[in-house]
């Protein structure tokens, strides 16, 4: 059989039986109609053996041939007619099915390649182990030359290839092909050259001459070289003979000389000035955190294309680099180094090498700082805002205050939102801020009267200690409850408790979310503290910890805000007479203070994230500074949240209208509103009371594109001093999606949502299948600018679709088209999904650079959906990474995938708008293909592993067996394993689905798509024959444990296999695999549960829990009964999904 290269290709009866079941019988070329004659084109190229007039007399070879043949013959009857008619010899081999004329093994003398080298005097090479026959062309489907049919006019060129490797993993490497293309490509373009007159040439004629100089040196060189000095006339075999490994790699190489002068010699014919050399303005440069520079390189000659690439060799998790060569640094580093290459020919380069040093501090002022973000609170209305500024007052008196707009402001939403059904947590804030403004929250008055006691509807509230997120809540709980005497010792001592329990062993909390948590723990206990031995005992264990655990910078480490966590902590240790000042690091010296003034901007008026001003980092470390001035200054605890001191009196609201409140994102963004009488003043800050009638907002800010809409406040709303918020989201300026605007990409947007179902917990990692698309994929994909943010191109979707969303801060979305966070349970919310990763940067941090598809999911639980895995201790292996690879959209339909630099071993790739019907391959240098078998397709993206940088292309596929209906269960997975050539037909047109299936055919499936060489395993069973086709996956799979024998010589590769048996292979090999074979379910869920072997049950769990297998349509799982062909194709179709996971 005469295969192409998509894993189709056969050299020798070893290569063979590795693709035994890929012989899938495929249809036709194109439609055509039974009866017609089509006319082919039939090419031969042996130019690895030699050029025919080398060749004449000592090696019969074939001739290109123009045959007609009736429409639908078969490929190997088009051969038999171009032998016919140009009179040459054809010798096949057997087919794996055991058919005549099953492959062809030569045409003339040119096929066996150790008699031709013999022939040739040549000497033959171990290398060239799998010299033979491959065919190609535009109407082949490369299926085998008994399975191709043509129908339509076309060609199919043939080719001899000498020297094609594999290595371990057995990926191809073809290395006579880009020698002889590049050798005899020359000597073309030289040839072509030499014809050029100056008076006509309109480019440089110097550089013309010194290119032809520069080819015909590298020919003369390559064919002195030649022991045998046939290549000068044309003969190549002994040449590939002689060079062996060395024929290709590096510019020192044969074909790397060549390829050299070749691109010198395109670029001189069409005018351009080759590259020769790169000059870089500076090295050795010492460059500071911080500050960008401009690398400028210049490519010399004057006149070469100033066009170049950027590779980081040293140093890429310490600066950033953007196509126009502008450096970010963002560490320190002792050195870095960037590789400047030259896009017209990249083997000329330059290295800049620097190193990296930090900016020189800034000496923050703590009390300019007090008094200037003080002094911009006055008129913010805000909660923590407005809290913040009466514990200010309590320490500076003759300070900024907050004024009488802004606290009525915050009253009048407080009482309205306390009104209605608020939680503990709004309870909790409400207590705790009213009692900060001296009002007593026992006694808040609505505009018609009614009296709310905010501290009984918090003794109300009911708590669950087994929610995962109450433990952000229950410290706020305890301050609002310690600012009065309300009777709630019974419920002190219970959160008390609750929070004991939370402590590890070491002293810690839970810091997996940051140092927030230790800090708020600090912050809820201190009142007990020296008060109950338990909470003494506990915090001065945990004040240990933070001694040690405190960064070289003076910080915390945390996820998202290393300055707002490390407040946190010191609020709370001010809280027990802890003075963050004396926390310090114990190499660097380093204190908790100094790392907190550390993150000032320059100007004393606002704390940084990631080196900008940033709203939320302000306000909590504005708060730390007057913790930290308090228990300096008093010399004794002291607490932020120790309001009892102020006289309290009841409050009332002041509403005339409807409440309306906007909730900006960014944080710094204003916004006007405009009614039918002209512009209408806020109450106080983004607060506004409006009557009913029809308005208009436009929000602002620097860097965001602004926004516009209308709304309206109706009757009732007015009426009822109804609370109305809407929420505002800008996107940040540099075009739709907030790009750098250098290139422009395509990004699908998905917003998937779970079934409305609550009886049960819905995740998208296990229900992907049951969730729906909120957005309309006719509008798919957004075309945006190249950087723009993940958050961005969500916010440009939504509201195109004219969808309403929530977002709480910058990229953290809490609501979608009315899906609420924790509207559906405590772990329930919004995450996303870029490719197949849960990245660990927030939305607006993630920028996208390619060609992608995002994936927002509402899920049930976090805790066990995608992404929990990086949010635990558990370091379960994979054998794939979670690194970021580049995907470029390439010419032809291709895509350019780039793997990280430091990767090692697969990586998951995904790549966007790929139909069920199509699968990718990978698009080698000789410009065949090869099928990407661990891949799979879902929700319009296709997900692979690759071990090297690679070209892909999306091609279709579907299959055209007649006994499987395209409704069938398994329909898809027939198509998927067929395309992968993982099973294969068991005729011309027919599957089978229903045939069982034995334990040969299943090592065999496995090993194909594995893939792995040969093993290195002798055969020992004495059933199974060297030369069968499943004896290379009975070795392979024995040898690493993913079946064994029998136990006395047998294998048993006729045996049928169960359900269990196959659930217990695959368990195995996803062992062998590294994946994480933990998490398993219940089989209780089956009556016939206890019918499962004892050696198999863990196994099948696991299958059930990975989807792997399911129940009868009787409830049974049947686990002795056959495996089907179908059952089979369906369980390796989940397995590769469960392997892309």
């Amino acid at each position: 059989m005469c295969m192409r290269s998509t894993r189709q290709r056969v050299f020798s009866l070893l290569l063979a039986l590795v693709l035994m079941v890929g012989l899938l019988p495929v249809g036709a070329w194109a439609a055509g109609t039974e009866g017609d004659t089509v006319t082919v084109e039939v090419r031969f190229d042996f130019r690895s053996v030699g050029e025919p007039a080398a060749l004449e007399g000592t090696v019969a070879y074939p001739s290109d041939q123009r045959v007609t043949v009736p429409s639908g013959s078969s490929l190997y009857e088009v051969i038999e007619a171009a032998k016919n008619q140009g009179g040459f010899t054809v010798t096949y081999g057997q087919g794996f099915d055991g058919s005549e004329n099953g492959y062809v093994i030569g045409f003339g003398d040119i096929g066996a390649i150790e008699p031709l080298c013999e022939s040739l005097g040549a000497d033959y090479t171990d290398l060239f182990q799998y010299a033979g026959w491959t065919y190609a062309g535009d109407p082949v489907g490369g299926m085998g030359i008994q399975s191709d049919k043509v129908t339509q006019d076309g060609t199919v060129t043939f080719t001899y290839r000498v020297y094609t490797a594999y290595d371990s993993d057995w990926t191809e490497h073809n290395y006579d092909g880009p020698f002889v293309e590049t050798y005899y490509g020359l000597k073309e373009d030289l040839t072509a050259a030499e014809q050029l007159r100056e008076e006509s040439f309109s480019g440089d004629w110097t550089a013309l001459q010194s290119a032809i100089a520069q080819g015909t040196q590298a020919l003369a060189e390559v064919e002195e070289e030649d022991e045998r000095g046939g290549l000068e006339y044309g003969l190549v075999l002994p040449y590939l003979c002689q060079k062996g490994v060395t024929l290709w790699g590096g510019d020192s190489s044969p074909t790397g000389k060549l390829e050299k002068a070749r691109l010198v010699l395109d670029q001189a014919m069409r005018g351009e000035v080759a590259p020769a050399s790169i000059k870089l303005a500076e090295n050795n440069a010492e460059l500071t955190v911080g500050t960008r520079y401009t690398l400028r390189a210049a490519v010399l000659p004057e006149g070469a294309s100033q066009e170049v690439t950027y590779e980081v060799l040293l140093g890429e998790d310490c600066f950033t680099i953007d196509g126009a060569g502008v450096i970010l640094p963002t560490k320190e580093s002792s050195l870095c180094m960037i590789q400047v290459k030259s896009r017209k020919d990249p083997s000329v380069m330059a290295n800049f090498m620097f190193k990296i040093v930090p900016a020189a501090p800034v000496q923050a002022d703590p009390e300019a700082l007090l008094s200037n973000i003080s002094s911009g609170y006055t008129a913010n209305s805000s909660e923590w805002n407005v809290m913040d500024m009466a514990a200010y007052a309590l320490l500076r008196p003759q300070g900024a205050k907050l004024d009488g707009q802004a606290r009525q402001a915050y009253l009048d939403q407080t009482i309205l939102a306390l009104a209605n059904q608020a939680s503990m947590g709004t309870c909790a804030k409400g207590v705790l801020i009213l009692s900060s403004l001296g009002v007593d929250p026992t006694a808040l008055t609505l505009v018609d009267g009614t009296v709310v006691n905010a501290v009984e509807k918090l003794k109300a509230c009911s708590w669950d200690p087994k929610d995962p997120y109450f433990v952000y809540t229950a410290p706020y709980v305890l301050l609002a409850y310690q600012q009065g005497n309300w009777d709630t010792q019974e419920q002190e001592q219970a959160l008390v408790d609750y929070l004991l329990s939370l402590q590890k062993e070491d002293g810690s909390w839970d810091t997996s979310w940051g140092y927030d948590t230790m800090g708020m723990m600090f912050q809820g206990l201190a009142a007990y503290y020296g008060k109950q031995e338990a909470v003494t005992s506990a915090l001065d264990r945990g004040v240990d910890y933070l001694r040690t655990a405190i960064g070289g910078d003076g910080l915390y480490p945390n996820s998202f805000d290393v300055a707002l966590s490390s407040a946190e902590v010191a609020i709370g240790l001010s809280a027990i007479s802890v003075d963050p000042a004396q926390v310090k690091n114990g190499t660097t010296g380093v204190s908790l203070k100094e790392g907190i003034l550390s993150k000032a901007n320059e100007n004393n008026t606002a704390f940084t994230y990631n080196g900008s001003d940033n709203p939320g980092t302000t306000e909590r470390c504005f708060r730390a500074l007057i913790a930290m001035a308090g228990v300096e200054e008093k010399q004794s605890a002291y607490s932020v949240y120790d309001f009892t001191s102020i006289p309290k009196e009841g409050a009332q609201m002041s509403w005339t209208a409807c409440p309306v409140e906007f909730t900006l994102v960014p944080g710094q963004a204003t916004v006007t509103v405009t009614g039918s009488s002209g512009e209408i003043a806020a109450k106080s800050g983004t607060l506004y009371d409006l009557e009913a009638g029809d308005y208009t907002y436009t929000a602002s800010c620097e860097g965001y594109t602004t926004k516009s809409a209308s709304f309206t406040v109706t009757e009732e709303e007015a009426t009822s001093h109804q609370r109305k918020t809407i929420s505002v989201s800008l996107t940040s300026q540099g075009g739709q999606g907030g790009g750098s605007g250098t290139k422009e990409i395509d990004v699908t947007v998905k917003v998937m949502v779970p079934p409305e179902d609550t009886s049960r917990i819905y995740t998208y990692k296990n229900d992907r299948s049951e969730y729906t698309n909120l957005l309309d994929d006719v509008s798919m994909p957004l075309t945006v600018e190249s950087g723009s943010t993940v958050r961005d191109v969500l916010i440009e979707a939504l509201d195109q679709q004219g969808l309403d969303y929530e977002e709480k801060s910058d990229g953290y979305f809490v609501s979608i088209d009315g899906w609420e966070e924790m509207g559906r349970g405590s772990s329930s919310g919004w995450l996303y999904m870029v490719g197949s990763t849960v990245p660990e940067q927030s939305a607006d941090n993630y920028q996208l650079t390619s060609d992608k598809q995002v994936t927002w999911f509402y899920t049930d639980d976090y805790s066990r959906d995608y992404g929990s895995e990086s949010w635990s201790d558990d370091s379960s292996s994979s054998n794939s990474k979670e690194e970021q690879a580049q995907v470029e959209k390439g010419s032809n339909g291709t895509y350019v995938v780039t793997l990280p630099e430091d990767s090692s071993g697969p990586v998951r790739v995904s790549i966007p708008n790929v139909e069920s019907n199509q699968l990718i391959v990978v698009v080698n240098a000789d410009g065949t293909e090869t099928v990407v078998k661990k891949s799979i397709v879902k929700d319009g993206e296709a997900v692979l592993l690759l071990e090297k940088n690679a070209t892909v292309r999306v091609v279709d596929y579907s299959s055209s067996f007649t006994d499987v209906a395209e409704d069938a269960w398994y329909s898809g997975a027939v198509d998927f394993v067929t395309s992968r050539s993982l099973f294969s037909g068991v005729g011309e047109d027919t599957f089978a689905p229903q045939e069982g299936l034995n334990r040969g055919m299943l090592v065999t499936v496995l090993y194909a798509l594995e893939e792995p060489g040969k093993s290195s395993m002798e055969q020992s069973f004495t059933d199974v024959a060297q030369n069968a086709w499943y004896a290379p996956g009975a070795a392979w799979a024995v040898e690493h444990g993913i079946v064994s024998g029998y136990g006395d010589g047998l294998f048993g590769p006729e045996d049928s296999v169960t359900r269990e048996q196959l659930a217990v292979m695959l368990y195995q090999y996803a062992q062998y695999l590294k994946l994480d074979t933990k998490n398993t379910a219940s089989l209780a869920q089956f009556q016939d549960s206890p019918a499962v072997s004892s050696w198999a049950r863990e196994a099948m769990a696991w299958a059930v829990e990975a989807g792997l297998l399911s129940g009868r349509s009787d409830g049974t799982l049947d686990p002795a009964g056959s495996a089907t062909r179908a059952e089979a194709a369906v369980m390796i179709q989940q397995f590769v999904g469960v392997l892309m996971k």
